[in-house]
């Protein structure tokens, strides 16, 4: 079956849906030639992973990237930096994760929600506190703050 991953933005997430294991996440997209390349190092709890899709779909995945190579892969001129706080919740007894943005991008905040095929996409009753669906999966590659980072 093919995975299907839906991304919505919400108004607010009401106060009887449950929130757990929350963690901070950054992610820096870099520069590349290709547009169709998307190449990213992702910080979640201390620990790096890097990334590289085309055309959003991977291709390269390192877990656990050293100290060293985070700092040569984050520093090959202007990144794009992208901040939120990401909370597992459920919705209609699905699980889902809730991005929260900070900086620049305060306030927005998106659902996440993966279903394991068609049928089980076309049964979801969408929510009212559901807002607009975002229809590039890679909609954070254009968000966020560039930034450049100096040698230490």
């Amino acid at each position: 079956m093919n995975e299907i991953v839906k991304f919505y933005t919400i108004s607010q997430v009401p106060n009887d849906v449950q929130r757990k294991n929350s963690r901070n996440v950054s992610l820096l997209y870099l520069q590349t030639e290709d547009e169709d390349i998307t190449k990213v190092a992702v910080t979640e709890n201390g620990s790096r992973n890097y990334y590289i899709y085309n055309k959003g779909n991977l291709i390269l995945e390192k877990k656990d990237i050293s100290d060293n190579l985070y700092y040569v892969i984050s520093n090959r001129g202007k990144l794009r930096e992208v901040k939120k706080q990401v909370t597992d919740i459920e919705v209609n007894d699905r699980p889902c994760e809730l991005f929260t943005y900070q900086g620049r991008l305060q306030g927005l905040q998106v659902v996440k929600i993966t279903f394991s095929g068609r049928e089980e996409f076309e049964n979801f009753k969408r929510p009212t506190w559901f807002k607009d669906e975002l229809k590039n999966p890679n909609y954070e590659k254009g968000l966020g703050d560039f930034l450049s980072i100096e040698k230490e």
